[in-house]
């Protein structure tokens, strides 16, 4: 899987836009798996396959959400997030009932999707303030599959 990443992370430097989520697939498409349809599902909701976001589980799953934000910012294309994704937005966004399906983004800034937040603020700040960060150069200095290990080098 880190493969996978490393390959993403050096394309990401020939001036693409990268996310890990857009309105597009955000509860706007599906895939089949086993005959069944899998709609798909919001980052912090795909990170624990659904569970309740309580407790440890809410915690495993913003550090999911951590990695693929990282990814996404730190990569050396232009990142762009889907509204929400900032506080842990758990609703699908879909074309067809936005609005019946919006979720309270300035209140879950206060409450749960507080630290997630912050995250957000702190990476995007650590972009801004960092010229290597804005660049397009990148290398990939290390990857190792079975300890789930990636290193580049951005400058």
């Amino acid at each position: 899987a880190m493969d996978y990443f490393a390959g993403a992370l050096a394309a990401s430097g020939s001036h693409k836009v990268v996310y890990h989520e857009s309105h597009d697939e955000a509860g706007n498409s599906y895939y089949d798996e086993g005959g069944n349809r899998v709609e798909s599902r919001r980052t912090i909701v795909a990170a624990v396959n659904s569970a309740p976001l309580i407790g440890e589980t809410r915690r495993y799953a913003e550090a999911r959400c951590h990695f693929a934000c990282g990814v996404t910012m730190l990569s050396a294309g232009t990142p762009m997030f889907l509204m929400g994704e900032e506080i842990g937005a758990q609703r699908q966004y879909r074309y067809s009932d936005f609005i019946n399906n919006r979720e309270d983004l300035l209140g879950e800034r206060q409450t749960n999707g507080q630290r997630l937040f912050r995250f957000y603020q702190d990476i995007i700040r650590l972009r801004l303030s960092n010229s290597g960060l804005r660049s397009h150069n990148i290398d990939i200095i290390h990857v190792h599959n079975a300890n789930r290990a990636l290193a580049f080098r951005r400058w």
